[in-house]
């Protein structure tokens, strides 16, 4: 079944991503066929079809918003939307558009926008009907987040990545208080300054087995002084980042 859906701006990302996770899949062993696994929904050739989605659901399914829109259109069924557990959207500003001008009117509905509010439906009905203590007679929950965080893991709401090179103050703006997709009372904002190289993210894919864990062949190895500075400050590198947990910019992973 699918449990990740991948969405990104254009087809080459698409089939970049699957290239890194068949990479990662073939260190295994034995190595699973690479369409139960993952699966690219783009535009043209070289893409899976429904039929093939109906036969061999794939774990990731990678797609491009108006491939999915499409699916989602013929046959809705076929991407198993009901049994995510994460979304990812990269690029999340250049494929939801929004009036700088005024943060509440989209340019463009667009089909990551109308996919987003398809999956995340529940979640918005919750954003919208907060809870009410008065309701709560029985005083099963102590908070508000508590009793929103407990229904939104009841009802299985997928966990939602959002990431960007740059976002700017109205749109997030827009993502924080007007989209409804994004559970505020279990968010997470990562950033990175690229200049001064506080909060920077370290990118590793690691393949683990019964025999232990390595990294994939072809993988680029650390520099000698890169890990000197991460065995003698990294616990100082740790609290740096922890002082960026809660600034926004790059990344917005969130707890669903």
């Amino acid at each position: 079944m699918v449990t990740t859906l991948y969405v990104v701006p254009h087809r080459d990302l698409a089939f970049q991503l699957r290239h890194w996770i068949e990479r990662v899949t073939s260190a295994l062993s034995p190595s699973p066929p690479l369409s139960s696994i993952v699966q690219v929904l783009v535009r043209g050739d070289g893409t899976c079809s429904r039929a093939e989605l109906k036969k061999t659901p794939p774990h990731i399914l990678i797609c491009t918003p108006q491939a999915l829109k499409e699916v989602y259109d013929q046959d809705s069924e076929v991407l198993m939307l009901d049994t995510l557990s994460t979304v990812v959207v990269d690029e999340v500003d250049y494929l939801v558009d929004i009036d700088e001008r005024n943060k509440k009117k989209i340019k463009h509905e667009g089909p990551t926008r109308e996919m987003l509010n398809v999956i995340y439906a529940r979640r918005k009905e919750l954003c919208e009907n907060q809870y009410d203590p008065a309701e709560d007679e029985e005083g099963l929950y102590e908070s508000a987040a508590e009793w929103r965080n407990e229904k939104e893991r009841e009802e299985g709401i997928p966990q939602l990545i959002l990431s960007s090179a740059t976002l700017k103050v109205q749109f997030k703006n827009y993502l924080f208080t007007e989209s409804g997709w994004l559970n505020s009372y279990n968010l997470v904002k990562i950033s990175g300054d690229k200049e001064s190289g506080e909060g920077r993210i370290l990118h590793s894919i690691l393949v683990a087995t019964e025999n232990g864990v390595k990294n994939i062949e072809g993988a680029v190895k650390v520099k000698e002084e890169e890990e000197s500075v991460v065995e003698e400050d990294g616990a100082e590198e740790e609290e740096e980042a922890g002082n960026e947990y809660f600034k926004s910019s790059r990344l917005f992973p969130e707890e669903g």
